[in-house]
């Protein structure tokens, strides 16, 4: 777990929570799905992706590369990229409430890109 989320700066609760949680999964079903998305290669899809994305991105994963979220950003032409330093791989967990206010940040600009459009309302 200590690759995923830096333990030192969440709760302990909910580094307890986590480490509970994935203790449930099954190994071999891990193991099988870490196996489906190192062979699974969806980048000619990229280029259909016609909506907003926002990329959060940890700084330091140590599953991913930073020059993943790059390669995004180029390949999908309306998608934005916050990278999120001091994460480790489960960003949304470790910094829960700066993911959730980049989050809502990104659909306000969002939705004033396109008001006036017909659009959004």
């Amino acid at each position: 777990m200590p690759m995923r989320v830096d333990l030192d700066r969440i709760d302990r609760a909910k580094a307890a929570w986590l480490e509970s949680e994935q203790g449930k999964s099954v190994p071999h079903l891990v193991l099988e799905m870490v196996a489906l998305l190192r062979c699974s290669d969806l980048t000619a899809a990229l280029d259909r992706i016609r909506v907003p994305l926002l990329v959060l991105s940890p700084a330091s994963s140590p599953f991913v590369s930073a020059d993943l979220a790059s390669d995004l950003q180029r390949r999908v032409a309306r998608a934005e990229i916050q990278y999120v330093e001091g994460a480790r791989h489960a960003v949304i967990f470790s910094h829960a409430e700066q993911c959730a206010r980049a989050t809502v940040e990104f659909l306000v600009q969002d939705q004033a890109a396109f008001s006036g459009r017909g659009i959004c309302s």
